[in-house]
């Protein structure tokens, strides 16, 4: 027969005087709750367990974002692309399609710098002259990594 406890306050137990082996303890414990002397532990109600799940869930994803997005530009400067002098952000529309055609083969800096949307105050010159690299396999394997 198994006796189940419900979560208690530790607050409750901590102060308790004497040292005493886990069995002595549990022994206590198991009194002190049939004399009615434990107070319950707070549980917070399952729904917002569920959205804390969420939250939670949701800022290490943002963390994740930000992380990727910090080594994609390592990724580059370690090619001496230096894409982000010409654009403010590099994961924006231009920014993503020109890495996705580095990442798939194209190496010219003028048809790379022809990606560039309508809206990006950078001249295709500035783009182009930005895009001059080295193209490491190995850093553009890694660089394929973090896009996907």
């Amino acid at each position: 027969m198994y006796w189940s406890a419900p979560v208690v306050d530790a607050r409750g137990t901590k102060n308790l005087p004497g040292r005493k082996s886990d069995v002595q303890e549990c022994q206590c414990i198991r009194k002190l709750d049939i004399y009615g002397l434990l107070r319950d532990c707070f549980q917070l109600p399952a729904a917002i367990r569920a959205i804390r799940t969420l939250w939670r869930s949701r800022q290490r994803w943002v963390t994740e974002a930000g992380r990727t997005i910090q080594q994609m530009q390592k990724a580059l400067i370690g090619m001496n692309v230096q894409l982000a002098n010409a654009l403010n952000d590099i994961t924006d529309k231009t920014g993503l399609a020109i890495m996705r055609a580095i990442v798939e083969g194209e190496r010219n800096p003028w048809k790379l710098a022809a990606l560039r949307d309508v809206r990006v105050q950078a001249t295709e010159e500035e783009i182009a002259h930005s895009l001059a690299g080295n193209w490491r396999p190995d850093v553009l394997f890694e660089l394929k990594q973090l896009l996907d």
